[in-house]
């Protein structure tokens, strides 16, 4: 009987799967646990030599690369657990952490959503959740001030990351580990196709909210490595869809005046923006 479902979204980096399929086989492989990939059009065979020796892993190809929500969506209805992770193929786990998590999930029986904390590789704090977000707040984190302030920070060596050791309820949670009944990720309406890549995650949070309520939670005691960004093979596609789903995301949640607001004074300051860092890194 299949108890969990783990589903992850892939497009290339076939090192980065590997680890990851790796370090799930070593810290999460049990009896009822399945892994589902469903790979954007990849344009390597890796998935077929990881696939032959593991009896609980399943792949579906996608003719080309679909987004990220998109092929979550169809291994979510291949999936045939009752507790769903959704997973970032960037991501290693390192520790029991999280198998301790998901049977804590399983014992809960209730309708939540759940993240581990992240980390990256040298043992940094990554940004997991968000509190609830007003028309300023977000123009604040999601625009070139709130990229600029976190790129200082970067430099600098300052983290600008709330830590915490205790369970946090929060608004919202990154995609990136997302622990979730399947009748519930279905109920909500699974993620919105719309967004490419991502923003997926806050909308899906915002609906999740309206028919369950507040139990969205970071559990802080449980953890794994998230190479951010990691998972993507452009980093500038990438880019470009950030800005075209934080515009659709804005729009759905503030209106399509606050969202035209943030297209006129955001772009041409991000264009200045990169153009310094070009010239910074010369």
């Amino acid at each position: 009987m299949t108890e969990i479902s783990i589903v992850i979204a892939n497009f290339n980096n076939p090192e980065l799967i590997r680890t990851c399929l790796e370090s799930i086989d070593e810290f999460v492989l049990r009896p009822g646990l399945e892994v589902i990939i469903v790979d954007n059009g990849s344009e390597n065979e890796e998935l077929e030599i990881l696939r032959s020796d593991r009896s609980h892993l399943s792949v579906k190809y996608l003719q080309k690369n679909m987004g990220f929500g998109y092929a979550i969506n169809r291994g979510v209805e291949l999936a045939r657990g009752r507790d769903l992770v959704i997973l970032n193929s960037d991501v290693e786990i390192t520790d029991f952490s999280l198998q301790t998590l998901l049977t804590e999930f399983a014992l809960a029986n209730n309708h939540a959503l759940w993240s581990p904390n992240l980390f990256d590789s040298d043992g940094n704090h990554q940004l997991a959740s968000l509190p609830k977000l007003g028309r300023w707040p977000f123009w604040i984190q999601f625009s070139v001030f709130g990229e600029a302030v976190n790129y200082l920070s970067r430099k600098l060596g300052i983290s600008n990351v709330r830590q915490t050791r205790e369970d946090d309820q929060v608004s919202y949670l990154y995609g990136t580990c997302l622990i979730v009944k399947k009748e519930d990720f279905v109920r909500v309406g699974g993620f919105d196709e719309k967004y490419f890549l991502y923003f997926e995650d806050l909308d899906f949070c915002d609906r999740f909210r309206k028919i369950f309520g507040k139990n969205i939670w970071l559990k802080s005691r449980s953890q794994i490595i998230h190479q951010a960004r990691g998972s993507s093979a452009n980093a500038n596609s990438m880019n470009w869809h950030h800005q075209r789903s934080k515009y659709l995301y804005a729009r759905e949640a503030f209106g399509p005046i606050f969202a035209l607001a943030l297209i006129i004074f955001d772009t041409p300051l991000r264009v200045l923006y990169m153009a310094i860092l070009r010239i910074g890194n010369k």
